[in-house]
């Protein structure tokens, strides 16, 4: 990303800024999830998670925040923001159930059946990870575009 030319577009943000600081700490936490495939490591690498995503999306959607603010630089972005705020529900409920999965292993480890509920957390661990990382590469984009980018002078 080139923000000279992105100063002469639009100035960075401290909400870019910020914004962007979040998602680098984001990545960092999913690359660990990722390795993780001992349904304890993923219970780990989940703890804080929903906390850590609460705070990143109350960032972003706050009044004055990100996604405020992309929307008063480009109106035409506001039903692709209005997607992400909903993704951001989608990623928490996501979130949530894995989290839920994670609760059931000592029970279904005294009934003998972990082979099956490990089998189902790695599945729900993967379609989390496609879905966050999905959903930063369009946001992303989207900063890009305003920031980053020349676009033959709209703004």
């Amino acid at each position: 990303m080139n923000r000279e030319k992105a100063e002469a577009q639009h100035p960075v943000s401290e909400n870019v800024l910020r914004i962007e600081d979040s998602h680098r700490r984001i990545r960092g936490d999913l690359e660990v999830l990722e390795k993780r495939d001992d349904l304890g490591q993923i219970g780990s690498a989940v703890d804080d998670l929903p906390e850590l995503f609460k705070e990143h999306f109350r960032d972003e959607e706050k009044p004055g925040g990100l996604f405020e603010e992309i929307a008063s630089l480009r109106p035409a972005l506001s039903p692709q923001l209005e997607i992400l705020r909903d993704e951001h529900r989608e990623i928490l409920r996501a979130l949530q159930g894995l989290q839920g999965q994670l609760r059931e292993v000592d029970e279904m480890t005294r009934r003998g059946d972990l082979q099956g509920l490990h089998d189902d957390i790695r599945l729900s661990k993967a379609a989390f990870l496609k879905l966050i990382h999905r959903h930063e590469r369009v946001e992303s984009s989207l900063v890009a575009d305003i920031y980053y980018m020349e676009d033959g002078g709209s703004g």
